[in-house]
């Protein structure tokens, strides 16, 4: 009988994850977003709230490190954002990261490198919104002499597809980030695609930029940063095998239905006054006002039993995943 997947665990030793919607403000209206993600109803937390939420994760989080992952919404129209990083970056056990659509202007962005407050950038081009994907490459390449990893993310649907790869392949070929592709399915699955769209899809995968070699390299240790492009699966026969975490999706293994998975334990998700397990609300099953701060930003002890058919956020595919053995 062939071995079977029994355990999905990400590559590096233990390190706390905390995916932060700041507010659901947002410039951009991508038909794969929800309303909640962009009709700007919640308006975000005080920076002194904010800074009393750090408090308490670094606190509890002790001598591990700690991502804070801000996003939104688009975390850039947050005015306090580069306070908020500032307080961050005080703490000894945190490391920062964000998400962005990268369209402010370069001269705010220019701020923002100069405050020397991020760890980790993810910015993306989504073709379905602009066509200035070398806006994208410009704002990458203003971090391209600073000690941090800089990741693009080239999202796309079906009508929009030809500009996004037109777009990956300009910012694979100027930048020193780290490029992928994304599908953007409300859906969450590749329905609406053909199947030469589909091939060309799988071709662009996570790859690094033409000018990797020259970028400055991040000065967080390995064991701490998050690879999410590699993940171990340990089979059945106890053999193993390094697996990309975009290809799970790309080859509809996200699939984890009745197993334990560990989403809370190591990570938390904070949708501007409310906690949860995961990213998606749908996995977690808990919400709670994060004021409540002794309640609220503790991480979970127990993993949960999956109930859906399909695991779409990447921060709860990188949560480990044990299958229940009968």
């Amino acid at each position: 009988m062939k071995p079977t997947i029994i355990k999905l665990e990400p590559m590096y030793s233990r390190t706390y994850y905390v995916e932060w919607k700041l507010h659901n403000v947002c410039n951009y209206d991508c038909s794969f977003c929800g309303s909640d993600i962009k009709d700007g109803s919640r308006r975000g937390l005080s920076l002194d709230t904010n800074k009393k939420i750090i408090d308490k994760i670094s606190e509890d989080c002790k001598d591990n490190k700690v991502w804070l992952a801000f996003n939104g919404g688009e975390p850039t129209l947050y005015s306090e954002l580069i306070e908020l990083l500032t307080y961050a970056k005080t703490k000894p056990n945190v490391l920062t990261t964000m998400y962005s659509n990268a369209s402010r202007t370069i001269r705010y962005w220019t701020e923002l490198r100069d405050a020397r407050v991020l760890d980790q950038l993810y910015v993306t081009y989504h073709s379905e919104q602009t066509d200035d994907y070398k806006h994208v490459a410009n704002v990458l390449n203003l971090f391209h002499a600073e000690p941090i990893t800089t990741i693009a993310i080239v999202t796309h649907v079906p009508k929009h597809i030809t500009k996004a790869i037109e777009g990956y392949e300009y910012i694979l070929e100027n930048t020193g980030a780290f490029v992928n592709m994304n599908y953007m399915n409300a859906e969450g699955a590749l329905q609406g695609y053909s199947e030469e769209q589909i091939e060309k899809y799988k071709k662009y995968t996570f790859l690094p930029g033409r000018k990797t070699d020259s970028k400055v390299k991040s000065q967080v240790l390995p064991k701490h940063r998050i690879s999410r492009e590699q993940m171990i699966e340990t089979y059945s026969d106890n053999t193993k095998k390094l697996v990309s975490l975009v290809n799970l999706k790309k080859e509809d293994k996200n699939k984890f239905q009745g197993w334990n998975c560990n989403i809370g334990i190591e990570n938390m998700h904070i949708d501007v006054a409310r906690k949860s397990k995961g990213m998606c609300d749908i996995h977690s099953g808990i919400l709670i006002d994060v004021e409540d701060l002794e309640k609220t930003l503790s991480f979970e002890k127990e993993p949960t039993i999956c109930k859906f058919e399909l695991c779409h956020c990447t921060m709860d595919l990188y949560s480990p995943k044990s299958k229940i053995l009968k």
